[in-house]
């Protein structure tokens, strides 16, 4: 199954929790459990725009070793490089931040906009 597959899939699976759960007890088991983090929006949101770490990276100026220790669960992405992420893409701080559910994932503006 590739990429496009799973997030579908995992966006099935949420539209069907989303009817059955209370919005905030789903709120608080993704955010305040940590099942869902930062680390997971920005790879999340990286890979519906089908480009590579590397070309995220440069996207934002940052060295490749640096993006990839904010893609990696654990490490604390800084607020600062998540609000440069939601203001040159158009993507909601809140999604980055894990105020709201994970899916739908934001459209992005497509790299060519970025240019």
């Amino acid at each position: 199954m590739n990429t496009r597959d799973c997030l579908l899939s995992l966006e099935l699976l949420r539209d069907f929790v989303a009817r059955v759960v209370p919005p905030d007890v789903y709120l608080r088991n993704l955010i305040v459990d940590h099942i869902e983090t930062s680390n997971k929006r920005l790879w999340a949101l990286r890979e519906s725009m089908r480009i590579d770490e590397e070309r995220f990276a440069a996207l934002f100026g940052l060295p490749l070793d640096e993006y990839h220790r904010y893609e990696k669960e654990g490490n604390p992405v800084p607020v600062d490089f998540l609000q440069t992420v939601s203001s040159k893409l158009s993507i909601s701080i809140e999604w980055l931040l894990c105020k709201c559910p994970i899916l739908p994932i934001p459209e992005p503006k497509s790299v060519r906009e970025q240019k």
